[in-house]
């Protein structure tokens, strides 16, 4: 599983995870449950995530 946050140019969030776009931002919450998922699945876990500080 990746999970890529980026920012773009005129400042909306986008999230890509396993390179399906999703245009708003993930919750720590959120990044936390799938990590978690995908660890006790023992799956190998490629993570690259940007938190926007503030309001999430």
């Amino acid at each position: 599983m990746e999970v890529v946050q980026m920012k773009t140019q005129d400042s909306s969030w986008y999230c890509i995870v396993d390179g399906i776009v999703y245009p708003k931002l993930v919750t720590q919450e959120k990044v936390n449950t799938m990590l978690t998922r995908f660890k006790t699945r023992n799956e190998d876990i490629f993570f690259i995530c940007y938190i926007k500080s503030g309001n999430i």
